[in-house]
């Protein structure tokens, strides 16, 4: 047989011509028999009967069975994705208002308030769509939207107003509290399941998801587009703030005497000031367009009137003078602040970077660990081997109230700041020349900017800021903004008593 119509094959890698000393590299069967490219028989080899489609096959072929993978959840587009992405948002907003009830102990009809406004909010994203395509279009001096769709922080604003609606003396900084712990579900996006998360579009998927710590101006601003988007489509008004509870509230936790709270209510009523949202204002939002702003800043007030920060001597005018007892804010700054280094402040954790690591102790670390475990873990379905996360068990973390521990009551804080005052001689007990000195209220001192403070007026600034959930900053302008108010009402009345003019009214933005 000639060996051009031999039809000839390659030795396998590790096989080769058992003639010894032949280097063939081609083999050829024939006759059932194989021999090597110089016609050397090759041993040990042997032809089955096979079918001609199997003809000259060396061996069984096996196919190693590939891994089953989960086919990828189809995206929801266009109408489908929008009503997905609301039920998502209406879960969160179902799970915050069960948290209210059984956590916080509100009454139950907040949650009755809450899907109340939440339908009325969802018509009015129907009409949008149905009067424009372009799906909430902006209107200046009506309706204000950033985005074209409800936002995570809409549930928290949400839950505000239907605690304004139940005349509830919640702050601000309450609710920016409860989201930034973690406590009221803001970050914890795996309450969501998982058949409706893999079915969102990545820009629905990424609104759920907290990327940077809250931001009391921004609660603010959308806690004002809702009231004036109730307005512009329902008519709907929102009472104002519940004052005397709210005040009371805010002078308690700064720890001021009860005598201040006469003084807030008798400059809000020279300054005429409302605590309602104004709805629908043409006019720019300023540091005074937040009722709860406007509070504090007559406390801030009030308390630079009978407790200036300065060491100069004022003489009360008789024994039962307001100011008769003057705060040392050194002493009240150590008491106020004695129990915030054990551990992080309220929400501090979602401000942790990498590089803070190394100035953490034990207790931090294992604060920042928990916090971080209730946030953001996903129990329900691991990415990792469960036989690697049984070496890791993770305990079960309690509540915020439970890791701080009991904290002194503030009653108590406000005792010890009355016993580290100083009790002033009034002017009726001594005599003195009232040419030279000085009654409360004199020598008032304006601050234009964070950089004007003293180190004790700092220090009552940035307290007074965080219970309002603002920065120091903020806080500064919005203050001297109503105090140059006030001195333009103390101008007018005294071109009032010379018949020249009339007393300007309050303008809160």
């Amino acid at each position: 047989m000639s060996s051009q119509a031999v039809e000839y094959k390659r030795f396998q890698q590790s096989e080769s011509c058992s003639e010894e000393g032949c280097r063939a590299a081609k083999f050829y069967i024939e006759d059932g028999k194989k021999f090597c490219q110089r016609g050397h028989e090759q041993d040990g080899f042997t032809v089955t009967q096979q079918d001609e489609d199997d003809f000259l096959q060396l061996g069984k072929v096996t196919h190693k069975k590939r891994e089953v993978h989960e086919h990828a959840a189809i995206k929801c587009k266009g109408i489908a994705a929008k009503k997905l992405y609301l039920q998502c948002i209406q879960l969160v907003l179902c799970k915050q208002c069960n948290w209210l009830v059984t956590e916080k102990n509100f009454a139950p009809e907040i949650e009755t308030i809450v899907r109340d406004l939440w339908e009325l909010r969802l018509k009015t994203l129907w009409l949008e769509e149905e009067s424009n395509p372009g799906f909430f279009a902006k209107k200046r001096g009506t309706v204000s939207d950033s985005h074209s769709h409800p936002q995570l922080i809409e549930t928290l604003s949400l839950c505000y107003l239907a605690a304004l609606l139940l005349r509830l003396p919640i702050s601000l900084s309450e609710v920016l509290g409860w989201a930034s712990r973690g406590e009221i579900l803001m970050k914890k996006v795996r309450i969501i399941p998982i058949e409706m998360r893999t079915k969102l579009p990545a820009y629905f998927y990424s609104a759920l998801e907290m990327k940077a710590p809250l931001n009391g101006n921004h609660l603010q601003r959308k806690i004002m587009d809702l009231t004036d988007l109730y307005y512009f489509h329902f008519k709907m008004i929102f009472p104002p703030l519940n004052t005397p509870l709210l005040s009371y509230k805010h002078i308690q936790d700064l720890g001021l005497p009860v005598e201040i709270y006469p003084a807030v209510k008798r400059l809000a009523s020279i300054l005429d000031v409302n605590f309602s949202f104004d709805v629908l204002s043409t006019s720019i939002r300023g540091p005074l367009s937040f009722p709860e702003i406007r509070i504090i800043c007559l406390i801030i007030i009030a308390t630079k009137l009978s407790q200036p920060f300065d060491s100069l001597e004022r003489i009360p005018e008789n024994s039962s003078d307001p100011t008769i007892l003057k705060i040392d804010w050194k002493a009240w700054f150590k008491i106020m602040h004695e129990n915030q280094e054990k551990g992080f402040k309220k929400g501090e954790e979602l401000n942790v970077r990498d590089t803070d690591v190394w100035n953490m102790d034990d207790k931090k670390i294992d604060q920042y660990l928990d916090w971080f475990q209730k946030s953001w873990l996903d129990e329900r379905k691991p990415k990792i081997s469960e036989l690697i996360l049984d070496h890791f068990p993770l305990q079960s973390v309690g509540s915020y109230e439970e890791e701080i521990g009991e904290i002194e009551p503030r009653f108590d804080k406000l005792i010890r700041i009355q016993e580290a005052s100083t009790l002033q001689t009034s002017s009726s007990s001594i005599d003195h020349d009232k040419t030279k000195s000085f009654r409360p209220g004199a020598m008032y001192v304006r601050y234009r900017a964070i950089g004007d403070l003293t180190e004790e007026a700092n220090n009552f600034y940035e307290h007074a800021a965080s219970k309002v959930g603002v920065s120091t900053s903020f806080l500064v302008r919005a203050v001297f903004q109503m105090e140059v108010q006030i001195e333009s009402w103390l101008t007018a009345t005294k071109k009032k008593e010379a018949g020249e003019t009339k007393i300007p009214q309050y303008k809160g933005r």
